[in-house]
């Protein structure tokens, strides 16, 4: 008989694989301020904010992460009539700040930097105090941080479970809501682990979805029953079999 090693002692070791040591992530976290800082005294005229998202400022990045999410934020007042106009704006500081970016296409369009080995996402946002003023999708990204920080630091080890979640699908094509993906965003996967407590939890639950029809999750409890979500989402919201209800966004 095969003596399998136990469960929690593979992901044990799995984690080493997918965290980031200390070396890393003090390199990232260096180049990170001084992109920041660059990046300010060119935005200093637009008085807006910088402040880095993503998985990184969430604690939950792979090892072997490349891409960093940095958010400029417009004040809301003064912008949210122009709204359509950030990413001009924020061109503009991008052309005195580098010598070469690219013009991403978007819901809004962002601006990608390349810097030795890293990739700088860079993003204009509308600074809200809500999500119930975002004018586009994008300008709720900082909620999400914010979310998914107050539960890691109720519960520090879910970021390594949401590692292992990420790298998880990664190995198995399904990490990224790119078109061509179809997957799993960086931001479900930290949703769903935290939901389920856990890795493990989260795949002991996901092994009842194939046999329902629709599988709906709504961590946050905005809806009394399933028939009310199905009532209130927009169809394109429920094509998929698993739907999600983004926890600071009803």
């Amino acid at each position: 008989m095969v003596n399998y090693p136990k469960i929690a002692q593979v992901l044990k070791e799995a984690i080493k694989l997918v965290k980031p040591d200390k070396e890393e992530e003090r390199t990232i976290r260096k180049k990170t301020l001084e992109f920041v800082e660059k990046l300010k005294k060119a935005c200093r005229s637009m008085n807006a904010k910088i402040v880095v998202g993503g998985s990184f400022a969430k604690g939950t990045y792979l090892k072997g992460t490349r891409d960093i999410d940095v958010y400029v934020c417009f004040d809301y007042k003064s912008f949210k009539d122009k709204s359509n106009q950030l990413s001009d704006f924020l061109e503009r500081s991008m052309k005195k700040a580098f010598r070469k970016y690219i013009r991403m296409h978007g819901s809004r369009d962002y601006f990608r930097v390349k810097i030795d080995n890293l990739t700088f996402e860079v993003i204009p946002i509308l600074s809200i105090k809500k999500p119930e003023q975002a004018l586009n999708i994008t300008d709720v990204s900082l909620f999400h941080v914010k979310w998914v920080r107050s539960k890691i630091k109720k519960n520090k080890p879910l970021a390594d479970q949401v590692r292992l979640f990420k790298a998880f699908c990664k190995a198995n094509n399904i990490y990224g809501a790119e078109s061509y993906i179809r997957g799993f965003s960086g931001y479900a996967c930290e949703v769903l682990t935290i939901h389920f407590k856990g890795f493990l939890g989260l795949l002991k639950n996901a092994t009842k979805w194939v046999k329902k029809e629709k599988v709906i999750i709504d961590p946050e409890k905005y809806y009394k029953s399933n028939s009310e979500v199905l009532k209130n989402l927009n169809v394109a919201k429920l094509q998929s079999k698993l739907i999600l209800i983004d926890p600071v966004q009803k």
